[in-house]
């Protein structure tokens, strides 16, 4: 991920006839890449430090856990494998919190959707005329 972020922000910067806005998105493209693969890194980090461990001492070694250890031994597995598997989902919400651009297209799109989707009476009552969210009284 992050040799492959590291082509695709080279690429950007060499692209012909750059802009100020661009520069921007350059910005926030970076900084998105950047906590993705910082999340990313401490998500799986734990997971695999258990795998590791698992495959050098259970595996090659044949330690033996006492029942205690067993337990703790599956409890911080299982949990470090859910935060492992909760990594694709979290890639939505860092883009949420750190692009303003991802922000303001989101936004666009919901209020795309609800334009072909929403009966005209509900819309009027969801959204002025200007696109603003406000509830209108019926």
């Amino acid at each position: 991920m992050g040799i492959f972020g590291i082509l695709m922000i080279q690429n950007i910067r060499y692209s012909q006839r750059r802009t100020q806005r661009l520069r921007s998105d350059d910005r926030q493209l970076s900084l998105m890449l950047l906590f993705q693969i910082l999340i990313t890194t401490v998500i799986s980090t734990p997971y695999f430090a258990l795998a590791l461990y698992n495959a050098i001492a259970i595996l090659m070694l044949r330690s033996q856990f006492s029942p205690i250890g067993l337990a703790v031994y599956n409890f911080s597995y299982n949990l470090f494998r859910l935060l492992y598997f909760t990594n694709p989902v979290l890639s939505f919400y860092i883009y949420t919190t750190t692009g303003a651009k991802f922000r303001q297209e989101l936004k666009r799109c919901f209020q795309y959707g609800l334009n072909n989707c929403v009966p005209f009476t509900i819309q009027r009552r969801f959204f002025n005329t200007n696109g603003t969210n406000v509830i209108v009284p019926i």
